[in-house]
């Protein structure tokens, strides 16, 4: 039989035409699906207990494999969690996920980044899946399953899991926790605010979705993290040097991340992101391509258009018009432009002694601590594209400030 559920919860024992008796197993215990009028074309029906109340229902097929599942799905699974009757038919009368995602990728179109609506449904899909025990659940189970399941309940099965897993596997535990908050809140925005009244006009109905919404989950840890020592970097701006002469690509990514941009612009940047400004140097990022959906740009080194004019010359050969658009050469897992430069870097960058799993990330911190140094916190953050100098200060320049800082104890009390 088809399994909606986990394939290793789900046993089919089969079918006795005898008595007309059709018999399966479920997360190890025995249901019998029966015949009120024996005969092929007939229906099959479940009798089973729901809250000390004995119910007789139709499955509405007569394929024992299809009632099953109907079974499973309509009464024993919402019999597991307590549901009543009435309580199970509200939540099989609310928009399935499914609608919801083929509504929201409606509209969003065109008001978020390409991708980004696909990005929330994986998220949701990963949420749900594991909040429901059955990490096996393909798309179109997962499209199926009712809004009502959203829920708090929900939240904290996702939470659990991934929190087992994390200690199963040998993982690190505030890494999972961000991990969960971030697939939350991409779950979450399908449903924001302004989407609400658009699924309404649109007819479908939704249940209460507070507690889904706003069930906390543990935080990570605040780590207070420091810039790399000023010898890392200098080995590291002097090994770029060798770079160079082995692998031009990789050497223009580290080059722009250098710059503040980030893996993704870099990934996409064309050449004529580079450009001159009243007679200064700077490399324009095109809204479509920035983070916060706002186009920025950011001075650069006069240099640095030197290098990609040189470095262009190579890249533009002729043989594919499109691909040559692009500063960097295509391919890599996942379809990620630049992803296997961006390996090769990661791998250069660990063998000088980089701990840290954000290699082109670090430079990007190093590029906007200089800026801060120089001109201060406000060109810094318009340069990283934050909306909020908070950001800027908090993850990039506020560290600074700690790596100038001495302290001396009381000379009484160390000597």
């Amino acid at each position: 039989m088809k399994n909606t559920n986990n394939p290793e919860t789900t046993e089919k024992l089969g079918l006795d035409a005898a008595d007309w008796r059709f018999r399966f197993k479920f997360e190890g215990k025995r249901y019998t699906l029966f015949k009120v009028i024996p005969g092929r074309d007939s229906p099959w029906q479940i009798d089973i207990w729901v809250r000390g109340t004995r119910i007789k229902r139709s499955l509405d097929s007569n394929i024992g494999d299809a009632a099953a599942a109907k079974a499973i799905n309509d009464f024993i699974r919402p019999a597991k969690r307590g549901e009543s009757v009435a309580e199970n038919k509200l939540r099989r009368d609310y928009a399935t996920i499914g609608e919801v995602l083929a509504e929201f990728k409606g509209f969003a179109t065109g008001e978020l980044k390409a991708g980004v609506p696909r990005c929330y449904e994986t998220a949701m899909w990963r949420v749900v899946r594991r909040g429901l025990g059955n990490d096996g659940m393909t798309e179109a189970a997962f499209r199926a399953v009712s809004t009502g399941d959203l829920n708090g309940r929900l939240v904290s099965q996702f939470e659990d899991y991934m929190k087992r897993a994390c200690v199963a596997a040998g993982g690190n535990m505030n890494s999972t926790k961000r991990s969960i908050a971030g697939f939350l809140a991409n779950a979450r925005a399908v449903f924001k605010k302004r989407y609400l009244s658009r699924y309404a006009e649109a007819g479908l109905k939704l249940p209460s979705l507070t507690e889904f919404l706003e069930r906390e989950t543990a935080p990570a840890d605040k780590l207070v993290k420091l810039p790399a020592s000023d010898e890392l970097l200098a080995r590291t701006f002097t090994s770029a040097k060798d770079l160079k002469k082995t692998n031009r690509a990789a050497y223009m990514a580290f080059m722009l991340a250098a710059c503040s941009l980030r893996r993704a612009e870099i990934g996409n940047m064309r050449w004529d992101w580079a450009q001159r400004i009243d007679g200064r140097p700077y490399i324009v990022v095109p809204k479509e391509f920035a983070k916060s959906g706002a186009a920025r740009a950011v001075p650069v080194d006069e240099r640095v258009l030197t290098e990609l004019e040189d470095f262009r010359k190579s890249r533009q050969v002729g043989l594919d018009v499109a691909a040559e658009e692009y500063v960097l050469p295509g391919g890599g897992r996942k379809g990620l432009r630049g992803d296997t430069v961006f390996r090769q870097i990661n791998a250069w960058m660990r063998v000088l002694g980089w701990k840290t799993s954000h290699t082109l990330h670090e430079m990007r911190a190093y590029y906007l601590r200089s800026l801060d140094a120089e001109h201060g916190l406000q060109a810094a953050q318009t340069a990283a594209g934050h909306s909020s100098s908070k950001t800027t200060e908090a993850h990039y320049i506020g560290v600074r400030a700690l790596k100038a800082v001495t302290v001396s104890l009381p000379k009484e009390m160390m000597d």
